[in-house]
C-alpha cells in the first residue's frame, strides 16, 4: 500500500510525509514536460516547506532520483537523518515519482462537453485582446508595439476608455524580458500621465532582462495567482531563449508555456517580410497557428510632433478578420505627452501600410478549414461587396484557382496549395 497521498494542487504535483513528529518532509513537482529524452519536471525536497534540494531532472531516471534524494538528506539535521535513513528518503522519492505523471495527467481526463449555443465572444479590449485566448501582436522595430501592449495593460487595468472602448477592467500582468527596469519605469510613468492617471501609478510587472520564459515560468505563475491577474502581455517572444524559432519544435513550446502561464495572453513578435511575400510573424508558423489572434502593427512616422499606429487583424479565431484600430501618439520635446483613438484620416500613411483586399481574402481562405471559400462567403466575412470580390477572385490568377463546384456554389483556393498539391 502506498505510504504517501499525492495530489495535484495549481500545476503543481505534491505530497508530504512526517518521518520525525514536527519534521514535514515534502515532495514537490512543477514545470512537468515531455521531452525527446522523457518526462523532465523541476522536482523539489523541502523540509517544514524549506527548500532541502531541487533540481531539473528527467524523473523515471533512477541515477538522477538518486542524487536528489542523497543531496536532500545531507542536508537534513541529525535527529531526522537518524529517524529517516537516506535509503528510506529515495525509496520515498521513487514513490513520488511514479505518481507524478498520472496524477498530473488526471487534470486533463476526457469528459462529455455539451455545446453552448449562447456562447458570445468576450473582450477586454478589442481588437486586442480577447477573453480566454492568445493574440500574436507583430510589426517592425521600433514601431510602437511595446507602447501599444503596455497601454493597453494599463488602459485594462483601470478601466481607461478613451483609447479602447468598451474596455472591460481585468488584472493585468506585464513581462518584461527584452528591456531594463528603469527603461520600463520611464515608459509606465508617460503613458500613466498621457491617460490621465498619476505618473506613479504601478503596473504588475516581471522584469527579468536576460532571462528566457522557462526561467521566469514559475515566477510568472505564482504572481498569477498572487494578485488574481485576468491577462499577460510578453514582450517579447524573440527573447524566449527556446532555441531557433525558424523550427517548429521551440515554437511549439514558446506558444504551449504561454498558454499554460495564463487562459488570456498578447505577445509581441517581431515582422518577417520574406521577398515577394506577405509580412507575417518572424519565425516558424507554428506561432500563427496556434494563435487565436494575429495582430499586425504598422506605423507612421510622417508627422514631427505625433506617431499613428494601426492595428489590423490578420488571423482570427471567433471573431472578424480585417478589425482595424488606428491609435495616435503625441510627443512634445521631452517624450510621451498624449494617446488617443484616432482614424486613417489622421494618418492617411498608414491606409497604404494595411492589407489590400486580396491580402485578406488570401488571408481568409488560408484560415478556413477547408482552405477554400466562396464569393459569397468572403465577402460576408470581410464586408467586402460580392461583386468586387468576384473580380478580384477572376483577375488574380496568381493568388487564387477555381475548384470543382459543390452544386451550385463556385469556390476558390490558394494558387500556392494548388501548386503543392500537383
Amino acid at each position: 500500500m502506498s505510504r504517501l497521498t499525492v495530489i495535484l494542487r495549481n500545476d503543481v504535483v505534491m505530497s508530504q510525509i512526517e518521518p520525525l513528529e514536527g519534521m514535514k518532509v515534502g515532495f514537490f513537482a512543477s514545470r512537468v514536460r515531455n521531452r525527446p529524452t522523457g518526462y523532465h519536471a523541476s522536482v523539489r525536497i523541502t523540509l517544514n516547506r524549506e527548500l532541502l534540494s531541487g533540481d531539473l531532472l528527467n524523473f523515471e531516471k533512477n541515477s538522477q532520483r538518486k542524487t536528489l534524494a542523497g543531496d536532500a538528506h545531507g542536508m537534513m539535521p541529525q535527529a531526522l537523518k537518524d529517524a529517516y535513513g537516506k535509503l528510506f528518503l529515495k525509496r520515498d522519492l521513487d514513490e513520488f515519482c511514479e505518481q507524478i505523471l498520472p496524477v498530473w495527467s488526471s487534470a486533463y481526463q476526457a469528459q462529455l462537453v455539451a455545446g453552448n449555443p449562447d456562447h458570445k465572444t468576450e473582450w477586454y479590449c478589442p481588437p486586442l485582446v480577447m477573453q480566454d485566448a492568445a493574440t500574436i501582436m507583430f510589426g517592425s522595430r521600433g514601431g510602437g508595439k511595446s507602447m501599444t501592449a503596455m497601454t493597453a495593460a494599463i488602459s485594462m487595468q483601470h478601466g481607461i476608455s478613451n483609447i479602447w472602448n468598451p474596455i472591460e477592467i481585468a488584472n493585468t500582468l506585464y513581462v518584461n524580458i527584452e528591456r531594463g527596469q528603469r527603461s520600463m519605469e520611464s515608459r509606465i510613468a508617460r503613458i500613466n500621465m498621457a491617460l490621465g492617471l498619476s505618473a506613479r501609478e504601478p503596473l504588475l510587472m516581471i522584469n527579468a532582462r536576460g532571462q528566457s520564459l522557462d526561467q521566469i515560468y514559475d515566477t510568472a505563475r505564482k504572481s498569477i495567482r498572487k494578485h488574481e491577474v485576468q491577462a499577460v502581455f510578453f514582450d517579447s517572444i524573440s527573447r524566449t531563449g527556446a532555441g531557433n524559432l525558424n523550427d517548429n519544435e521551440p515554437a511549439n513550446l514558446v506558444m504551449d508555456t504561454l498558454s499554460a502561464l495564463c487562459p488570456t495572453w498578447v505577445a509581441i513578435a517581431h515582422l518577417s517580410s520574406p521577398d515577394g511575400g506577405k509580412p507575417k510573424v518572424f519565425g516558424s508558423q507554428m506561432f500563427e497557428n496556434a494563435a487565436d489572434i494575429v495582430m499586425r502593427l504598422s506605423g507612421d512616422n510622417s508627422q514631427p510632433d505625433k506617431v499613428g499606429v494601426s492595428l489590423e487583424i490578420i488571423k482570427a479565431n471567433d471573431t472578424e478578420l480585417g478589425q482595424q484600430h488606428v491609435i495616435s501618439y503625441g510627443f512634445n520635446g521631452h517624450g510621451l505627452m498624449s494617446i488617443k483613438a484616432s482614424s486613417l484620416r489622421e494618418h492617411p500613411d498608414l491606409d497604404q501600410k494595411t492589407l489590400s483586399n486580396p491580402e485578406k481574402i488570401e488571408m481568409y481562405i488560408s484560415n478556413t478549414a477547408e482552405t477554400s471559400a466562396t464569393a459569397s462567403e468572403i465577402s460576408n466575412a470581410l464586408d467586402i461587396d460580392q461583386s468586387n470580390v468576384s473580380k478580384i477572385l477572376i483577375r488574380h490568377s496568381q493568388r487564387f484557382v477555381r475548384l470543382p463546384k459543390d452544386g451550385k456554389e463556385q469556390p476558390y483556393g490558394l494558387a500556392s496549395h494548388s501548386e503543392e498539391r500537383r
